[in-house]
């Protein structure tokens, strides 16, 4: 295996949801692969909760803005972490995380774009991320449209965990979506 890098996943969401359970598997992805993996979350929400009970460090922020002690306490932290990587999850978390890491020495700063809507701040996500991860071809059309350089986009398809669906009941589903 190559050398072990050290990521900072954040996300400012204060509820569970599809991008929430991306950041799980990438999370436990890059740990079964020997990376470490530093979790930045709101206090007590249930992505916090559901990542510390799998055993992920975690770093609580307190809800509200990007004010300005809460960008150096994380700067601080990330700094003292040697964040390598630094994924935004949501796009609070693009702001908060992107101005802690903006030109912290030999951090990457990646975000996730989920939404198949225009971005509302193009100029945001151009200075406070390297690359931009999409959902689908078509958000990553829109991020385009909106100013983002395509050489910066990337389309990374979610997925799911086989072994989740593995024991699902093949025929309630279908039935479920009408097929």
């Amino acid at each position: 295996m190559s050398e072990s890098l050290s990521f900072a996943i954040i996300s400012t969401q204060r509820s569970w949801g599809g991008g929430e359970e991306q950041a799980r598997q990438l999370a436990g992805g890059l740990r079964q692969r020997g990376h470490k993996c530093l979790i930045v979350a709101v206090g007590g929400c249930p992505f916090a909760e559901r990542m510390e009970s799998d055993g992920f460090p975690i770093v609580g922020l307190s809800s509200g803005g990007p004010a300005p002690w809460r960008i150096v306490q994380l700067r601080r932290m990330l700094h003292r972490a040697r964040a390598q990587a630094v994924y935004f999850n949501d796009a609070r978390a693009v702001t908060l995380g992107g101005l802690a890491a903006w030109r912290l020495a030999g951090a990457v700063t990646v975000a996730a774009r989920r939404t198949a809507f225009p971005l509302r701040s193009p100029a945001r996500y151009q200075w406070l991320c390297d690359r931009l991860f999409c959902v689908s071809r078509y958000a990553a059309e829109l991020c385009a449209q909106a100013g983002f350089p395509r050489d910066r986009l990337a389309v990374v398809h979610d997925g799911v965990d086989p072994d989740r669906v593995k024991s699902g009941d093949r025929g309630r589903g279908r039935a479920t979506l009408g097929l």
